[in-house]
């Protein structure tokens, strides 16, 4: 549904509810996938791994992750993120947020999201769920990405140039 042409069929069909609609439908697609995972696959999510050091480990990484995103989400008007403010009509123009997190990375919340997932991944579940939350974020990132050039135009381009998608490689090892 991130694509161009699907994301304009569906505002001809929900019009300003269409980010509100893409909300609801991906969190019944997420709770589907979670439900027929754990009755495919089992309900066993800390099983894989019996050493403490192991989950301690797993368990901060999800921690990070889990933190990255609700700072992430702090960043946002969330009435906008959700898709209820566009009801109204009243959208502005948003400048191209370059500061905090995203000086880093340019997509925080999807890392957040990623470190959230992998560090779960402690069960047979966790690990494929990891696998696909992965494989549709980077898809989603590819359409996001395109959107955000037709937005933002040369200032996005530059931007890829100087953060790096997800991992904060170019400001480690700049300079």
């Amino acid at each position: 549904m991130a694509g161009f042409s699907v994301k304009s069929h569906t505002e001809k069909l929900f019009g300003r509810g269409n980010r509100l609609v893409y909300n609801a439908i991906a969190c019944i697609h997420l709770a589907l996938v979670l439900y027929c995972g754990s009755w495919w696959l089992g309900t066993n999510l800390f099983g894989a791994f019996s050493d403490s050091f192991t989950m301690i480990c797993m368990k901060t990484i999800r921690g990070i992750g889990l933190l990255l995103v609700l700072f992430s989400l702090s960043r946002y008007d969330l009435g906008e993120f959700v898709g209820v403010k566009q009801l109204d009509g009243k959208m502005e123009d948003v400048p191209l947020n370059k500061g905090g997190l995203n000086g880093w990375v340019r997509h925080p919340m999807y890392l957040g999201i990623l470190l959230f997932v992998w560090g779960g991944a402690t069960s047979e579940l966790g690990f494929y769920t990891a696998v696909f939350v992965t494989g549709y974020l980077l898809i989603g990132i590819r359409f996001e990405e395109k959107k955000l050039v037709r937005v933002f135009g040369d200032e996005y381009i530059e931007y890829q140039r100087e953060v790096s998608m997800l991992f904060p490689l170019k400001k480690m090892f700049s300079k």
